[in-house]
């Protein structure tokens, strides 16, 4: 049965423009977006317009061994579509999904390769990030997170200068 586990994050997503920008190497993605370094909660109006050059709190979410991911649709306003919106799926939140229908459809694909092994599954993932304006779903064995005081802009550059190819 399928399950979603909700994940706490250490700064919330921003509410109003999280702009998630998505590096991919390889087997290696590396998921950039805004967060609140700030308590925001007496704050009434958390929209706003972003500046990538002076706005600053960027998450860094690295999934290693990544399998697959899709980014778009659905937005916030309309998340109650999503399948697993009923299973409790929100948004601005991560999720890990037990179980999942996706990891069981990639091994059906799969399953088609002469050298197919089940077991190399095992050890797969299913995450799920819901923002503003699009989700990001991926396949992965595993994820971290790290924080930036910096801007996207900075921020974007070191991860790219530090890849290895």
């Amino acid at each position: 049965m399928i399950n979603l586990k909700k994940i706490a994050l250490k700064y919330p997503i921003n509410m109003g423009a999280p702009e998630p920008i998505i590096v991919s190497v390889g087997f290696d993605l590396i998921l950039l977006y805004y967060v609140d370094l700030f308590d925001l909660s007496d704050v009434t109006d958390k929209l706003k317009e972003r500046d990538i050059g002076n706005d600053v709190g960027v998450a860094i979410m690295k999934f290693k061994k990544r399998c697959i991911h899709k980014f778009g649709a659905p937005n916030d306003e309309v998340i109650i579509g999503h399948p697993y919106y009923k299973l409790g799926l929100k948004p601005y939140s991560f999720f890990l999904i037990n179980n999942s229908d996706w990891v069981n459809e990639i091994k059906r694909i799969e399953n088609h390769h002469p050298y197919f092994d089940e077991q190399m599954f095992d050890n797969l993932n299913h995450f799920i990030i819901t923002f503003k304006d699009n989700t990001f779903e991926c396949i992965a064995e595993d994820y971290s997170i790290d924080y930036s005081i910096k801007t996207m802009k900075e921020t974007f550059e070191r991860v790219v200068k530090n890849i290895n190819y």
